[in-house]
C-alpha cells in the first residue's frame, strides 16, 4: 500500500474524541433547554395563580361595593375555579372626610401566598 492510501483511510471518519466532544456538547445543549421548559412551567403556574386571585379579588371587592349599607372591614372564604381562598377587606380612613380607602386582600387558602391585593376609594355613606 502507499502512503496516500493509508493517509485517505485515517481522514475518512470521525476521532474517538470528537465524537466525545460532540456528544458532551449536545448534553450541554438539552440540560440548558430542560433547564428552560422548567422555569417556564414554573413561571406559567406563578402567572396563573396571580391572575385567577387577582379575579377572586375583583370579584369579592365587587360583591362588597353592592352589599347595601355601610361598608366594614371583614373577612371570609371563596372559592374560584377549584381554588380556596381566604380574603380580607380593610376599610381605611385618607385625609377626606369624605373618602375611606378600601384595600381586598386575597391568599391562597393552603399556603397563604399572597394571590391578589386591589385598593379603590369610595365615599362615605
Amino acid at each position: 500500500m502507499s502512503p496516500a492510501v493509508d493517509h485517505q483511510a485515517a481522514e475518512q471518519g470521525f476521532s474517538l474524541i470528537e465524537v466525545m466532544a460532540a456528544l458532551a456538547i449536545l448534553a450541554l445543549a438539552g440540560l440548558a433547554v430542560v433547564n428552560m421548559v422548567s422555569v417556564t412551567t414554573r413561571n406559567t403556574t406563578a402567572v396563573e395563580t396571580r391572575a385567577l386571585g387577582m379575579v377572586a379579588a375583583e370579584n369579592l371587592l365587587n360583591m362588597e361595593l353592592l352589599r347595601p349599607g355601610r361598608i366594614t372591614g371583614r373577612s371570609g372564604d371563596y372559592e374560584l375555579a377549584g381554588v380556596g381562598y381566604s380574603w380580607e377587606l380593610d376599610v381605611e380612613a385618607t385625609t377626606d372626610r369624605e373618602l375611606v380607602r378600601l384595600v381586598m386582600t386575597v391568599r391562597e387558602g393552603e399556603s397563604g401566598y399572597l394571590a391578589g391585593r386591589i385598593e379603590t376609594f369610595r365615599r362615605r355613606p
